[in-house]
């Protein structure tokens, strides 16, 4: 059980990772 939390926050993590990476680019454009 605690593996598969692990696995699932490690999940969530990778996820809002890389939803910053794809907001950042957008915000600078819609700055400029």
């Amino acid at each position: 059980m605690k593996i598969y939390l692990l696995v699932t926050l490690f999940g969530a993590l990778l996820t809002a990772v890389r939803f910053t990476a794809t907001a950042e680019p957008e915000s600078k454009t819609l700055r400029q």
